[in-house]
C-alpha cells in the first residue's frame, strides 16, 4: 500500500478516536455533575435515617418521651410509627447508595475506555506532520497552499499565547489591588479611631495597617510594570483610553510621619486610586478577554482548513 494512502487511513482512524474520546469526556463531566448532587442526596438521606433511629431509641429506653408516652398509652403505638418511618427512611437511603454505586461504576468504566482512546487519539498530530513530510517530498501541488497555512496558524497560536500572558498579568493586578484596598479599608478605620482619641493601641494599629499597604503596593507596582510589559507586546499602550504608566502607585503616600488628618487624607487618596485602578483593570480584562476569543476563532478556522486540507490530499 502508498505510504500517503496508508498514512491517510491512520489519520481519519485517530480523529475518529479523538472524537469518541471527546465525546466519552463529556458523558464523564456529565455523570460527575450527576454524583456530586446525588452524594449530597445521600448525605441527607442518611442524617434522616439517623433521626428517625434516635426517635426510636429514645422510646425504646428510660427517658422523658418513654415516661410520657407510657403514662398516656401511646408508647407502642408511636414506637410502631417511629420504627416504620425509620425503616422507610433506611430503605430510601439504601435505594440512592445503590444508585450511587451504579454511577461510580460507570465513571470507572467510562475512564477505563479513555485510557483505551488517548493512545489512538494523540497520534494525530504526529501523523498530521509525517504526512506534511511526505507531501514535501513529493512535491505534491497542495503542500505550498498547507504550508502557508500552517505558517498562518502558528502565527495567530503565537498572538493568541501574548494575550492570555497580558490577561494573567493585568488579572494579577487587579487580584494585588483588591489585597490592597482591603488592608487600605482597615487602615482607614484606624485612622478614623485614632482621630477621635484612639490612643496608642489605635495609632499602632494604623501604624501596622499603612506598613502592610505599603508592602502590597511595592508589590502592586511591580505588577504594574509586568502588565505595562505585557500590554506593549501586543501592541497596548493603553486600553479604552487609560494610560497604564500613570496608575503606578506612588511610595510618598506613607513616606515620614504625618498629623493624623493629613494621614487620613493619604489613605483616602490611595483607596480611590485603587478603586480607579480597580476599574481600568475591569476594562482592560473585558476587552483582552474578547479579543483573545476571537484570535482564539480565527486559529481554530485556520487550523481545521488546514487539517482538512491535509486530511484530503
Amino acid at each position: 500500500m502508498d505510504r500517503l494512502i496508508e498514512i491517510t487511513e491512520q489519520i481519519k482512524h485517530a480523529r475518529e478516536s479523538q472524537a469518541q474520546l471527546d465525546a466519552v469526556n463529556k458523558r464523564i463531566k456529565e455523570k460527575e455533575e450527576a454524583l456530586r448532587a446525588l452524594q449530597q442526596k445521600e448525605r441527607e438521606l442518611h442524617e434522616q435515617y439517623l433521626k428517625e433511629e434516635r426517635d426510636v431509641e429514645k422510646l425504646s429506653t428510660l427517658s422523658f418521651a418513654n415516661f410520657t408516652s407510657t403514662l398516656f398509652n401511646t408508647k407502642y403505638e408511636k414506637l410502631e410509627k417511629e420504627e416504620l418511618e425509620a425503616y422507610q427512611a433506611k430503605k430510601t437511603w439504601d435505594a440512592i447508595k445503590f444508585e450511587l454505586a451504579v454511577y461510580q461504576e460507570d465513571i470507572q468504566a467510562l475512564i477505563n475506555k479513555i485510557d483505551k482512546l488517548k493512545e489512538s487519539a494523540s497520534s494525530y498530530r504526529t501523523l498530521i506532520d509525517q504526512k506534511m513530510d511526505l507531501l514535501k517530498e513529493r512535491s505534491h501541488v497542495n503542500y505550498t497552499q498547507i504550508a502557508m497555512l500552517e505558517q498562518d496558524a502558528a502565527q495567530k497560536k503565537a498572538i493568541i499565547t501574548e494575550y492570555a500572558e497580558a490577561i494573567m498579568a493585568t488579572s494579577q493586578v487587579q487580584r494585588q489591588a483588591s489585597l490592597v484596598l482591603e488592608v487600605l479599608s482597615k487602615a482607614k478605620d484606624w485612622s478614623t479611631y485614632d482621630m477621635i482619641g484612639g490612643g496608642m493601641i489605635a495609632t499602632m494599629m494604623k501604624r501596622e495597617r499603612m506598613d502592610d499597604a505599603k508592602h502590597k503596593i511595592d508589590q502592586l507596582n511591580y505588577l504594574i510594570g509586568t502588565m505595562t510589559k505585557e500590554l506593549k507586546d501586543i501592541g497596548l499602550h493603553t486600553v479604552s483610553g487609560i494610560d497604564f504608566k500613570s496608575l503606578s502607585v506612588a511610595d510618598y503616600f506613607f513616606d515620614g510621619i504625618f498629623v493624623d488628618l493629613s494621614v487620613h487624607h493619604q489613605i483616602k487618596d490611595a483607596m480611590e486610586k485603587m478603586d480607579r485602578l480597580q476599574n481600568s483593570t475591569n476594562q482592560a480584562l473585558a476587552q483582552l478577554k474578547s479579543q483573545h476569543e476571537v484570535l482564539l476563532g480565527a486559529f481554530n478556522a485556520c487550523e481545521k482548513k488546514m487539517l482538512q486540507l491535509i486530511e484530503q490530499v
